[in-house]
């Protein structure tokens, strides 16, 4: 299944993929999740790789919303610099940290037939202006500026953005299989909202494989829009469909 949607994700430009990620942009922007992404105190999200929906306007999105408040109108700063006060605070992966703990993830290469081993630390960093990129050339993303704040700082995150090769309406995710996320996410919040990022043929009209253990996604966004999940969503607009299944791909291609 991997080996045919890195095919596929090959055969995109970086214009294909900011122009998915503007469209993206604009469908959170109008649904369930709006009020609550303007709300968060703190969201994760993630730097762009190749062939992916660009996350990059949705990181110039989250920078240009006006900061999260209480109740009294008072303005919340999680380890924010002068650069990021415009905005909330965004959290994202920071993989490369020799002082974090680290561990070796095997990941399927571009053609999907062998794999890389990568010595990966489960980090993040807050997310600064000087970390945009709007060409990508690499299968990893890149590594942010920022200092790593531990693989703790998760906890604070109202809502996490992640990314997938393929989703299933339950909200089961497949990667690229190296377990980053299923390792990290074990430090996410029970109440935060998992929201996985993929193009629209990417939703897997059958049950992808998962463990009982894994963490499936809140809601799955594209830019066709957004789906909440069976397994995860507790919004009360959860049974609504919100848009027809497309065709997807199916856990038996190879």
């Amino acid at each position: 299944m991997r080996t045919t949607i890195l095919a596929r994700r090959r055969r995109l430009s970086p214009k294909d993929s900011w122009e998915g990620g503007r469209q993206l942009v604009a469908k959170l922007d109008s649904s369930i999740l709006a009020e609550r992404i303007r709300a968060a105190r703190t969201v994760a999200a993630y730097l762009p790789a190749l062939g992916e929906v660009s996350s990059q306007p949705l990181l110039d999105y989250l920078q240009a919303l006006p900061q999260a408040t209480d109740g009294e109108g008072t303005a919340h700063e999680t380890g924010v610099t002068d650069d990021d006060k415009q905005g909330r605070t965004t959290l994202v992966p920071k993989l490369r940290n020799p002082r974090s703990t680290h561990f070796i993830g095997r990941v399927a290469n571009q053609t999907g037939r062998s794999a890389m081993t990568r010595r990966i630390s489960l980090d993040w960093a807050i997310y600064q202006s000087t970390d945009r990129a709007e060409r990508v050339s690499s299968l990893f993303p890149r590594d942010p500026l920022g200092p790593g704040l531990g693989e703790e700082a998760l906890r604070q995150a109202d809502i996490i953005f992640l990314p997938a090769l393929a989703l299933d309406a339950d909200g089961n995710r497949l990667g690229h299989g190296s377990g980053w996320y299923d390792q990290a996410l074990v430090y996410a919040a029970k109440q935060a909202i998992i929201v996985g990022i993929i193009w629209p043929w990417e939703l897997s009209e059958d049950l992808l494989p998962h463990a009982s253990w894994d963490l499936p996604v809140s809601f799955i966004a594209s830019p066709d829009g957004v789906i909440p999940c069976g397994r995860r969503s507790d919004d009360s607009a959860a049974s609504a469909v919100l848009r027809p299944r497309p065709t997807g791909v199916s856990p038996s291609a190879s």
